[in-house]
Parts: structure tokens; C-alpha cells; sequence
């Protein structure tokens, strides 16, 4: 049995990350304006503001303290979402695997999937974090705690739902431009990151765009575009001008 779990294990691993993803992008051109209407409070928790842009529905959220501090503003002030994202997470995940298993294994039924192997998939992200973990700061795990004790969650699910774009391989369109390269050659750069990714999964309704402000000691003030419940960053940009896509 050991071995067969095994063998399930590295199998789903390969099938999902091998994935076959699309490199281009039929969607219709983003022309919409930038907005520049300023945000209002909508909560407040110790270490934490949650503000919002009427008529939009993506919160701003701002987290101050230690890692597990910020983790658990950030928990308590996301719960809703995040409560709501995760389990269509599974879904969308155990949806995406059986559509790639299908295609190596082309007569499998749905029902034998949902019985031998959708219930691997939380392993087969045990094991991408196993593979990843010795690369992780420590704080990354401060912060995870304090997400599950904020939002009433298992720590170990926002593990899982965080490595899922490791495990998948994730890949998207960035570019930097400056100086001649840009509309105006006098400004600074210009950092673009255009998440090139499937539209149906559950992600984009939960979009969140995180400000961390570190205390003293534990970095500098940064601020990524996310979703709710994810650790890490899909873009972001610090106080000490470094940007990252």
C-alpha cells in the first residue's frame, strides 16, 4: 500500500507539473484606467487596516509587526475570502489534475480518480513544500501561523495552496522598460507582470493587495498583489526600490 501511495504521489507530481499550459492570450485588451481614487478604512484589527476603493471590489490591506503578527492581521482581516478561496481550491486543483492525469491515462473514470486519487493531491503539495522547504525562511512559517490562528484555518492548507504554482510550474509575461524604451524617457522604470494563467479557477475574486510593515529588525515595508490566503509574492515592489515578478 506504502508503495502504491508512492508511486500515486510521483506520478500526479509529474502529471501536473507537466502540465501543458497556453503560451499565448486570446483575452481582450486591458485599456481600463488607472485608479487613482483614494481608499477608505472598512476594519481595523490589532496590527492590521483593511481599506477599499468604492466600486472596487479588491480590498488594500496593510499589516504591521513581527511575521506571525502580520500573519494574523492579515488572517483576521481576509478570514471571509480566504475561508471561501480554499476550498474552491481543491476543487479547481482536483479538477486541473484529472484533466492532466487524462491525458496519460485516457480511460480513467471520474469515479476511480475520486477515489484512489484526488485524495493524494493535499500530499502531492506536502511533498512540492518538503522539496522546497530548506529554501524557506523561517518567517515564511511565523507567517503561516499567524494566518491559521487569524483565519481559523489549518496551516498546513496555506502551505499547500501557496507552493501550488511551484507545483505547477507557474510561468507569466514580465517586463521591465526604462529611459527611450518607455513613453515618457525621463521617468523611472516601468514593471509589468501579466499573470498569464487559467481564468476559471477561483483565484481572481479574491485579489488582494498586501503592505507589509515590518517591525524593526525584520525587513523593509513592501507591498505585493496577491490573493487572499497566499504567502509569498506573485509581484511586488519595497521601500528600497526593488521590484519583483
Amino acid at each position: 500500500m506504502k508503495v502504491f501511495i508512492l508511486a500515486s504521489l510521483l506520478l500526479l507530481g509529474v502529471v501536473v507539473a507537466g502540465g501543458d499550459y497556453p503560451h499565448k492570450c486570446d483575452g481582450p485588451v486591458n485599456d481600463k484606467p488607472i485608479i487613482t481614487t483614494e481608499p477608505k478604512i472598512v476594519a481595523t484589527v490589532k496590527n492590521g487596516i483593511k481599506m477599499q476603493v468604492d466600486g472596487i471590489r479588491y480590498p488594500i490591506v496593510h499589516v504591521y509587526g513581527t511575521p506571525e503578527e502580520m500573519g494574523q492581521a492579515y488572517g483576521e482581516l481576509l478570514k471571509d475570502d480566504i475561508n471561501n478561496l480554499y476550498p474552491e481550491f481543491w476543487d479547481f486543483a482536483a479538477t486541473q489534475a484529472y484533466d492532466a492525469v487524462k491525458k496519460y491515462i485516457p480511460f480513467i473514470p471520474q469515479s476511480l480518480f475520486d477515489k484512489l486519487i484526488k485524495p493524494i493531491i493535499p500530499h502531492i503539495l506536502d511533498l512540492q513544500w518538503w522539496m522546497v522547504s530548506g529554501n524557506v525562511p523561517s518567517y515564511f512559517e511565523d507567517e503561516f501561523k499567524g494566518i491559521a490562528a487569524g483565519a481559523g484555518i489549518d496551516w498546513n492548507d496555506a502551505k499547500r495552496v501557496s507552493v501550488f504554482p511551484e507545483l505547477i510550474r507557474m510561468q507569466c509575461s514580465m517586463i521591465g522598460a526604462w529611459g527611450t524604451a518607455t513613453a515618457k524617457s525621463t521617468g523611472g522604470m516601468v514593471q509589468l507582470r501579466a499573470l498569464d494563467w487559467d481564468i476559471t479557477g477561483p483565484f481572481a475574486k479574491y485579489a488582494t493587495v498586501l503592505i507589509y510593515h515590518p517591525s524593526e529588525g525584520h525587513g523593509n515595508t513592501y507591498a505585493v498583489w496577491t490573493w487572499a490566503g497566499l504567502v509569498g509574492a506573485l509581484s511586488g515592489y519595497s521601500a528600497s526600490r526593488v521590484g519583483v515578478s
